[in-house]
């Protein structure tokens, strides 16, 4: 396939490439991606009870607060899910962990414009520890602790609205 990539747009955050490829038609395709790292976790937590955390947080690109669970990227190459997931759990909700179980999901939210991918863990044992650390520009608030016939049904009726997370807790539901 012949492609050429050129850099269209570079900050300290991201960058965008327009990418030509001839074999599959002519035109311009854009692609998105983080400058330094395009891996990151899913963290579906849960509580020592059997309940599951959820967050609310604000995203920009929806311009609205979605309802999911905490996730991040990594913050340089090679850097293991289980860093992330620890990382994320404390910045962004204050739980800590008993243990962590990477799963082989691995998510491309937006594999026609994006570069990212998340690989699904699951934290058991969790209790929240302490106030949330959360990162220049986040909005996310710990929303709910719900047991698995609560997930369920906010899955089933939109009440997760966040498509990483969604994939992440139905694979928890089927086989966490």
């Amino acid at each position: 396939m012949k492609k050429l990539l050129k850099t269209i747009f570079k900050n300290g955050f991201m960058s965008v490439k327009s990418v030509k490829n001839n074999e599959f038609g002519k035109g311009e395709f854009v692609t998105f991606g983080r400058n330094t790292t395009s891996h990151g976790s899913i963290v579906v937590p849960v509580m020592k009870d059997g309940r599951v955390a959820l967050t609310k947080e604000y995203r920009i690109g929806a311009d609205d607060w979605v309802v999911g669970i905490p996730k991040g990227a990594a913050d340089q190459q090679g850097e293991s899910f289980e860093s992330i997931a620890k990382r994320e759990l404390e910045e962004e909700v204050g739980i800590e962990f008993e243990s962590l179980m990477v799963t082989e999901l691995n998510i491309f939210p937006l594999p026609a414009f994006a570069e990212f991918h998340g690989r699904v863990v699951f934290a058991k044992g969790c209790s929240v520890v302490a106030e949330p650390d959360l990162e220049n520009g986040e909005a996310i608030e710990l929303y709910d602790l719900v047991t698995k016939e609560e997930l369920l049904n906010l899955l089933k009726t939109g009440g997760i609205n966040d498509a990483e997370s969604a994939a992440a807790l139905h694979h928890y539901l089927t086989f966490g």
